[in-house]
């Protein structure tokens, strides 16, 4: 299972978060994670700020160059908006995190290692992404300019300096950002910033779809356990098991003897055996499936994951569609575990069919 308690963690070691009240703490640590919380929104605010400023002041006189700083200003406060969703909701992730954790299923090592490598590679995506764009303007920032371009730049930007130029457009009022110390200050700053940035984009652009990714898991391996209903379990090597807890993937192995005693001395009592198993398997499956939709529930009630894309996982038509077609087969099996469960996949099963 793909676990993303590292985001919270990681956003809270950058000071993008608060600590939770519920953490044991020493007080003399919340109060300086607070003021290291203060010190990085201001260090993000002021470069927003700078920025769409000098997006009003100077970038509208300036059509080629105005477009791109109006897609900046709204990615990052974009940005802003994400991290501050996710402190305003922390409590709420860090319990759906703990749901996650405590009842999917690690079973399948097939499935997982898949979910595992498709999130390192979402992540190596973004990130990469997002410092391609970093080295993008930092190129932009040092390539030489034409006499055109500098005129123009002259005088829109009214600089002393105008070909001495930072990572993004910024205005300070009253400050003449081409300068020297002021120059130095305000591309230090940009640095920190991009790299927090950076940071940030990477840790929240990836909650949902790590999300999902887990989610797809969890009913690939709900259908794999579906599609075993009625016919013997056999472990890879093809010994005959019994299922015990699907969930941790617990099993008990059928012994040799006990295969002799069913087909020799006592059949009918391990025909009756193999039928309570059956319904012991399929109860374990209900109670499965019950717990993805208690996530669903919880999911919803927090507002954390937009529930049409949420949806597209969950009821995804190759998972769904059959569990719907083995209920069909095994009505029977599922109408003495769980009459109300039952009810409602057979008025699903008629959508199906």
């Amino acid at each position: 299972m793909v676990s993303v308690r590292f985001v919270p963690h990681y956003l809270q070691k950058l000071g993008l978060l608060n600590i939770r009240k519920e953490d044991q703490v020493a007080p003399w640590k919340r109060n300086l994670h607070k003021m290291f919380v203060i010190v990085q929104y201001t260090v993000i605010i002021t470069g927003l700020l700078s920025h769409l400023l000098s997006t009003v002041t100077r970038s509208v006189r300036f059509s080629a160059e105005l477009v791109q700083a109006i897609f900046e200003d709204a990615f990052s406060f974009l940005g802003l908006y994400l991290v501050n969703f996710i402190r305003l909701n922390h409590g709420e992730l860090v319990s759906l995190i703990e749901f996650m954790d405590k009842f999917f299923s690690k079973a399948d090592a097939n499935i997982i290692g898949r979910c595992k490598y498709q999130s390192k590679m979402l992540l190596i995506a973004v990130f990469a992404a997002l410092n391609c764009s970093v080295l993008g303007a930092f190129l932009e920032s040092v390539l030489p300019l034409s006499e055109n371009d500098l005129q123009i730049r002259r005088l829109v930007y009214q600089t002393k300096h105008p070909e001495r130029r930072h990572l993004f457009n910024v205005h300070f009022p009253f400050i003449d950002e081409s300068e020297s110390w002021a120059f130095e200050i305000v591309l230090a700053h940009q640095v920190y910033g991009c790299i927090l940035m950076n940071c940030l984009y990477s840790l929240t652009l990836c909650i949902l779809p790590l999300i999902l990714l887990t989610v797809q898991g969890q009913y690939e391996m709900l259908a794999n356990y579906v599609a075993k209903i009625g016919v013997e379990h056999r472990d890879n090597i093809g010994n005959e098991i019994m299922y015990t807890n699907i969930v941790t993937d617990e099993f008990y192995a059928v012994t040799t003897y006990e295969k002799a005693r069913k087909f020799i001395f006592d059949k009918k009592v391990f025909v009756r055996r193999q039928e309570v198993y059956q319904q012991f398997h399929l109860k374990q499956i209900v109670q499965f499936h019950h717990k993805l939709l208690i996530f669903h529930e919880k999911v919803c009630f927090a507002n954390l994951i937009n529930l049409k894309a949420f949806n597209s996982i969950k009821c995804s038509i190759k998972y769904q569609r059959e569990m719907y077609l083995q209920y069909a087969v095994h009505r029977k099996h599922f109408v003495s575990v769980c009459p109300s469960f039952s009810l409602r996949m057979q008025n699903t099963v008629l959508t199906f069919s």
